[in-house]
């Protein structure tokens, strides 16, 4: 293929004519043969345009710096000039949805045209990019943006069509089969240069074909809607519903406290009761019923503990499991426009990273505050049987915890 050439590729559906494409970007590997691609860099147009929750201005540029003069060529060759002016005073700064739910089929196609063509890259390659458009207004783009006096020309292009009566313009033509050329027409280019001024009929049509604002409708630059976060402690009605999710509900939320509080009852008691060892005198703490009462305790409170731990998870796993279950209930009965509204990366995010916060943060969070609760009151306890006078000072103080 010499620099500078447009070459045709056509062929039936499933005859190579993509993967040709993929070949020469190095997305699939040969099994034979040899690929040469002796250029700095490439620009792509798939077949499926991919369209990205931002401006505009943003699909085409992606990235790169605005050249002002080339960014206007590009969108008046693309014929998207018409659909700015049908945006209003949003223009090209125009919020479209995620993967462009919020354009038509034709409108997605010449963007993605457009991002190939402000690259300003040496190879172009184009996989089928005005499949999507309607004949006239893929002639139109074709003269300006592909065609041998195009926005292009002296640009090496590689064009993917079914619109075999384009190729005529072609500098070198394939006919893919089967995945083998069968045909190569080679220095077939018309030399009659098109005429870039159109007829009022094809203004016409090309604005009837093309989508249109509906004033009607919603503020277009608002589709995607801001993300919104709330700050601050977890309201206690949360953490009531995850107690008290199915299967056991409120039966599960009372013997979760049955446990916790029978729990620091056990550790409390052994604590005691290694206090009331220790001030017998001699020969009583030798007595062998003391050390079995504590052992027994210490026992108990082992294993009260572990049943403690392992139900609480439980009750936890069940919240979470009853939380994910309300949030794909609601994500599958929601409307479309809850998918037009908020980007697929931000519904993943809250599916995956707030359910992991609910799986595996909240619950060392509750055991760990309600240990360290039941073990001050347990002390606090403790403490006032044995001096009750001490309640006086801290009783005051607990509106302050």
């Amino acid at each position: 293929i010499r620099n500078g050439n447009l070459i045709g590729v056509k062929g039936s559906i499933g005859a190579g004519k993509s993967t040709l494409l993929a070949a020469i970007l190095g997305e699939i590997n040969l099994v034979s043969g040899k690929l040469q691609v002796h250029v700095q860099s490439i620009s792509y147009a798939p077949q499926s345009a991919w369209i990205f929750a931002d401006t505009l201005q943003a699909n085409i540029l992606l990235g790169k710096p605005i050249d002002e003069e080339r960014y206007n060529n590009v969108i008046k060759a693309c014929c998207l000039d018409i659909d700015l002016q049908n945006f209003g005073e949003v223009g090209d700064l125009l919020i479209v949805g995620d993967k462009g739910v919020n354009l038509s089929g034709g409108q997605k196609a010449r963007i993605s045209l457009a991002r190939a063509l402000y690259a300003d890259a040496d190879l172009y390659l184009l996989d089928d990019p005005l499949a999507a458009v309607d004949p006239k207004v893929a002639k139109s783009i074709f003269d300006q943006c592909i065609g041998p006096y195009s926005l292009l020309r002296g640009k090496t292009r590689i064009l993917v069509t079914h619109q075999t009566h384009l190729l005529v313009e072609t500098d070198q033509m394939f006919y893919l089969d089967n995945g083998h050329i069968e045909e190569l027409h080679i220095e077939q280019q018309t030399t009659i240069k098109p005429s870039n001024e159109k007829s009022e009929a094809d203004v016409s049509d090309t604005k009837e074909t093309d989508w249109k604002l509906d004033p009607s409708a919603a503020d277009m630059n608002s589709i995607v809607k801001n993300e919104t976060s709330v700050s601050g402690s977890i309201k206690w009605n949360i953490w009531l519903k995850l107690f008290t999710a199915p299967p056991l509900r409120w039966f599960g939320f009372l013997l979760m406290i049955i446990l916790m509080f029978g729990n620091e009852a056990l550790y409390d008691f052994t604590n005691r009761w290694l206090a009331l060892w220790s001030g017998k005198d001699e020969n009583e703490q030798r007595s062998s019923f003391y050390a079995y009462i504590y052992l027994g305790g210490v026992l108990c409170t082992f294993i009260v503990t572990l049943i403690r731990v392992a139900y609480i998870v439980y009750i936890m796993l069940c919240g979470s499991t009853y939380f994910h279950n309300q949030m794909l209930k609601g994500i599958l009965y929601t409307s479309l426009r809850f998918f037009e509204n908020n980007p697929s990366g931000r519904i993943l995010n809250r599916a995956s990273k707030d359910q992991q916060v609910v799986d595996e943060s909240l619950p060392l969070a509750l055991i760990e505050t309600m240990e360290y609760l039941l073990q001050t009151l347990g002390s606090i306890i403790i403490i006032g049987m044995a001096n009750p006078w001490v309640l006086l000072i801290l009783i005051p103080l607990a509106p302050a915890v």
